[in-house]
């Protein structure tokens, strides 16, 4: 409650000395809050005085900052222990970070991504310094060899000729020489699994894959199916399967950044090119 002051005129008698007149004596009255500046500072038993907060958390309460406390404002690759003590709002690997940085094969710190502390990069491919991918490694920032992000699909392409299934895989069927020489390629949006089955149906032929999807080339047994079958991947999992001897050392697999593998049985393996790939295996 708010306190208001009465004046009383006092005389007071003193041994030896003038009657002194004029002194004011001051009472207070408790009377009911009113607003306005002072109001929260009686409210608690406090001053008489209304104060206006200098430090740095209550300067800071109309703008919003105030509550962040001393470290506020802090550049990117300052340590911190929360997003409120930096600039930038985040705060990862325990400094200030230029962006959020929780996915995985990512950091914010030197020593993990050999970028400066402070800006948030992914692992160098085919490594995993924090251990976040298991058996595999990584293959950039968010992704871990062998991953590939959801097809978003649509409507199934003309050059699917075996169709899409409902993970919007595409299927593409090449039969007795249905492909043989021919350039073929998987349209973007979809995995793509080419099936090359019968007497030469993919011998000469070049299989594009698609961007970032996985795809998957598979040769039925004998008659050079996939004899001098160039398979080309991009930077989504790629694979050929050559069971009993349906490809030979003319067919060549020319790898990506991601996971590659040729898998084959009986006869001569096909050639692998690994280059980038985060994980190149067979030939």
């Amino acid at each position: 409650m708010r306190r208001t002051v009465q004046r009383l005129l006092v005389i007071v008698p003193l041994a030896g000395c003038h009657l002194i007149s004029g002194v004011e004596d001051y009472r207070y009255e408790d009377r009911p809050p009113q607003s306005g500046a002072g109001a929260s500072g009686g409210a608690g038993g406090g001053s008489d005085v209304a104060t206006t907060s200098t430090a740095t958390g209550g300067a800071g309460g109309a703008g919003g900052s105030g509550s962040t406390g001393a470290g506020a404002g802090l550049p990117n690759g300052a340590p911190c222990t929360g997003p409120d003590q930096c600039a930038s709002t985040f705060c990862s690997d325990g400094v200030c970070c230029d962006r959020p940085c929780d996915g995985v094969c990512e950091a914010c710190r030197s020593e993990l991504t050999g970028s400066p502390d402070g800006t948030c990069a992914g692992f160098e491919s085919g490594t995993d310094p924090a251990d976040e991918c298991g058996a595999a490694s990584c293959l950039a920032a968010g992704l871990c060899c062998g991953d590939a992000p959801d097809p978003p699909g649509g409507n199934c392409p003309s050059e699917c000729t075996g169709g899409c299934d409902a993970n919007n895989t595409c299927t593409i069927e090449c039969g007795n020489i249905g492909c043989d020489g021919e350039t073929v390629t998987c349209p973007p949006g979809f995995d793509c699994q080419v099936s090359c089955a019968g007497s030469h149906a993919c011998e000469g032929a070049i299989i594009l894959c698609p961007e970032t999807h996985e795809c998957g080339v598979s040769c039925s047994s004998g008659n050079g199916t996939c004899d001098l079958l160039e398979v080309v991947c991009s930077n989504g999992p790629c694979q050929i399967s050559c069971p009993n001897g349906a490809c030979d050392s003319t067919a060549k697999l020319t790898c990506g950044t991601n996971a590659c593998s040729a898998i084959s049985s009986g006869g001569s393996a096909p050639t692998v090119v690994c280059g980038a790939s985060c994980d190149c295996q067979g030939g």
